[in-house]
């Protein structure tokens, strides 16, 4: 599905938009799939999953955002980066689960800055 959708949207002004979190729930690698269609990325998606496909707090489940964003820094990235948060705790306690989630980046920002 994915090489039709690049195929069709090739050599022209539309780019991709990675969900790190459904591209996991179906299945793949998300660093392999923001590797490949690089050159089409125009903003992306974080939201954590674990390895039963429950949605997560940015860190507490399976997805490899340290490697993701050592990979777009890799490529010089500049777009945005939007996390999307629809965990249970979310749901329980949006403010901390907001704060945690800033926390968790806080601390991605901090590892890349330091490389």
């Amino acid at each position: 599905d994915y090489e039709i959708l690049m195929d069709g949207i090739n050599n022209t002004p539309l780019g991709y938009v990675p969900d790190a979190g459904h591209i996991a729930h179906g299945g793949m690698d998300p660093l392999k799939i923001i590797k490949r269609y690089h050159e089409k990325i125009k903003h992306v998606h974080f939201k954590d999953m674990d390895c039963g496909g429950h949605w997560k707090t940015m860190g507490k489940g399976e997805i490899d955002f340290p490697g993701i964003v050592n990979y777009l820094a890799e490529i010089a990235y500049s777009g945005w980066i939007m996390v999307e948060e629809e965990s249970k705790e979310a749901r329980v306690n949006p403010d901390k689960a907001a704060f945690d989630n800033g926390k968790y980046i806080q601390k991605l920002k901090d590892h890349y800055e330091m490389n």
